[in-house]
């Protein structure tokens, strides 16, 4: 059978679909392009992909990557974007927050995919 999906379960995300090129506000693309700049991955997970593959407009977006957050203070430094200070019981836990064009708020957390979380009204 031509065309036909073997495993009706698996849904793949139409990356032309305009829910989808809506999530690239400027402050993503920048995070994008810093990203891209610095060798750092970043793939979008979480509630975002189950929305996205639901055809549901996101409120929020969880980004994954594998970077270490003392390079992620390192590259966000460096790139001149604000590194949010919450204290160091968030420091101690490894938890990263930065503010772009204070619009859009990122939270890298300690796990095995560090999360950072763009807080946007779409």
């Amino acid at each position: 059978m031509t065309g036909v999906n073997p495993n009706p379960m698996i849904k793949k995300i139409d990356t032309d679909d305009p829910i989808f090129r809506g999530l690239f506000t400027p402050e993503l693309v920048k995070l994008k392009e810093v990203a891209e700049r610095n060798d750092m991955s970043i793939r979008i997970a979480g509630g975002a992909v189950r929305d996205l593959l639901m055809g549901v407009v996101p409120h929020d977006i969880d980004l994954a990557t594998t970077t270490h957050p003392e390079k992620m203070k390192e590259i966000f430094t460096n790139e001149q974007i604000r590194i949010l200070e919450y204290g160091t019981r968030a420091e101690g836990h490894g938890t990263i927050s930065v503010r772009i064009n204070d619009k859009v708020s990122c939270t890298f957390l300690p796990v095995n995919l560090l999360i950072c979380r763009l807080w946007h009204s779409f």
